[in-house]
């Protein structure tokens, strides 16, 4: 049963074990205090709301920090040395999601495929609308692209029976 608990947590750089995986890095004693095991979904609270699948930090000295990488950064709208707010996420799966590449055009159908094998290899990922997800593609390149939107709610799990829908117009933002 997940805890209510929710935790403030100073924003620090990702390890470079994790800095294209998507997860975030907290303190096992943290992660015991949440309820919460390696592997499950965490929101994190800054000026937006963003998710990330959780695990230990690799070197643990105890201090209240999370580690992330500057997408997750971007999508909870947070800085190196900010805090955030940290608790055990329920998400329900999404019924349909459409994404979009931002940057520059991929082929619909590579980057159809790519992201399945992710959402098998990590058993869902965790979004909120306007979350930008990294896709690793063929010749150990990556691919961002940003949630358009998601239904039935702004907010779900993108699961093998999730409706994928692919816009073949990139998006560009500001970094």
């Amino acid at each position: 049963m997940a805890s209510n608990r929710e935790i403030e947590l100073v924003v620090m750089e990702a390890d470079i074990y994790d800095y294209w995986t998507g997860y975030a890095s907290i303190s096992k004693r943290i992660m015991d205090q949440l309820n919460i095991v390696s592997g499950g979904i965490i929101e994190i609270v800054g000026k937006r709301n963003t998710f990330a699948r959780v695990h230990p930090l690799i070197y643990d000295d105890g201090r209240p920090i999370i580690r992330i990488n500057p997408i997750i950064r971007r999508n909870a709208g947070v800085s190196i040395g900010d805090t955030v707010k940290v608790h055990p996420a329920s998400l329900k799966p999404a019924s349909k999601v459409t994404l979009a590449p931002l940057d520059f055009r991929i082929p619909e159908d590579l980057l159809h495929y790519a992201i399945r094998v992710k959402v098998l290899a990590e058993e869902g990922i965790p979004v909120n609308s306007g979350d930008i997800i990294q896709v690793p593609m063929r010749f150990n390149s990556i691919a961002s692209v940003i949630v358009v939107s998601i239904a039935p709610d702004p907010l779900g799990i993108i699961t093998d029976a999730t409706e994928i829908i692919i816009r073949s117009e990139p998006v560009f933002i500001d970094w």
